[in-house]
């Protein structure tokens, strides 16, 4: 028999609520975290000052997640709330030199 050339698709309920199906990790586990913290100098990786606490370090994208960097590891680095924020998904050298100008 053959199929009908009119089939609409039924969106699932979670497309219609927008949530969207898992896919690749955006954010490191807190074991992943607490790795990065005790296994690298307590430096910001963007203005290179001191990370005083845990609690007021972000882990970086070096690689921004929009533009196709993964979340592991090897693509994160340590930094400031502030200066993550105002990195954004620019590149480092962007982000520096925006900050020197």
């Amino acid at each position: 028999m053959p199929r009908n050339s009119y089939a609409v698709k039924i969106p699932t309920i979670n497309e219609l609520m927008g949530i969207k199906a898992p896919g690749r990790k955006r954010q490191l586990t807190n074991a992943q975290k607490i790795y990065c913290w005790e296994n690298n100098p307590h430096r910001c990786n963007i203005c290179l000052k001191s990370v005083l606490k845990f609690s007021d370090a972000e882990f970086d994208h070096t690689r921004a997640y929009s533009k196709g960097g993964v979340t592991n590891l090897k693509n994160v680095k340590i930094s400031h709330r502030q200066c993550n924020r105002l990195k954004g998904t620019k590149t480092l050298s962007k982000t520096k030199k925006n900050a020197w100008s």
